[in-house]
C-alpha cells in the first residue's frame, strides 16, 4: 500500500472519529439525562475531542516534517 494513501486513511478515520464524538456531545447536551450523568458523558466526550485533535495536529505535522526531508534528500 502506497504510504501517502495509509496516512490520508489514517486522517480521514480520526477526522470522522471527530465528527461523530461532536455529534454525540451535542446529543447528550440536549438529552434529558440527570445533571450527573450528562457532565460526565460531556467531559468523557470533551476528553476524547481534544485526543483526536491533539492527534490530528501531532499527525498532520510529522507528515509536513517528513515531507520536508524527503525534498532536501532529492
Amino acid at each position: 500500500m502506497n504510504s501517502d494513501r495509509l496516512f490520508k486513511i489514517i486522517l480521514s478515520d480520526l477526522t470522522s472519529e471527530n465528527l461523530k464524538n461532536e455529534e454525540e456531545l451535542e446529543r447528550v447536551i440536549n438529552s434529558d439525562n440527570e445533571i450527573d450523568v450528562k457532565v460526565g458523558r460531556i467531559k468523557s466526550l470533551l476528553n476524547q475531542i481534544s485526543l483526536t485533535e491533539i492527534s490530528i495536529a501531532k499527525f498532520s505535522n510529522m507528515l509536513t516534517v517528513n515531507n520536508k526531508n524527503d525534498n532536501k534528500n532529492t
